[in-house]
């Protein structure tokens, strides 16, 4: 027995106003974020303590990390604004249906409605067993 999706709606222009302004948000907090990680330079002299150094390559290593995720954030955000431009936004990837103003308003990257999301987790979970 299959999971029946009623058909898409076109999302309402006051809801779809207020995401993009979430999306825009985020995006300019995370890009702020990001630019407040100080940029690496290629010419460091490193400490001749073999623990300062350490404690060196550990802050460095968390600033790639952090700096990686924030790229990230900013392309699901982007991705997010030009499936709005596209009229695609609030679409489910997987079975085409809607994607709950809830979850959306969770998570605005959202690509999955609650149901598809929770069959992928699931069937990632079992490929972990």
């Amino acid at each position: 027995m299959g999971f029946h999706r009623p058909p898409r709606e076109k999302m309402d222009e006051k809801k779809r106003q207020y995401l993009r302004t979430v999306i825009l948000k985020r995006l300019a907090d995370v890009s702020h974020r990001a630019g407040l990680i100080p940029e690496e330079t290629e010419v460091e002299e490193r400490p001749a303590d073999p623990v300062d150094q350490a404690a060196e390559e550990r802050e460095q290593d968390l600033t790639r990390l952090f700096r990686a995720r924030e790229n990230v954030e900013i392309q699901k955000l982007a991705q997010a604004l030009d499936r709005m431009e596209q009229g695609s936004y609030g679409v489910c990837l997987s079975c085409d249906g809607d994607i709950s103003d809830k979850r959306l308003m969770a998570e605005p990257t959202a690509l999955l409605c609650v149901h598809c999301q929770e069959k992928r987790e699931r069937a990632v979970a079992t490929m972990g067993k």
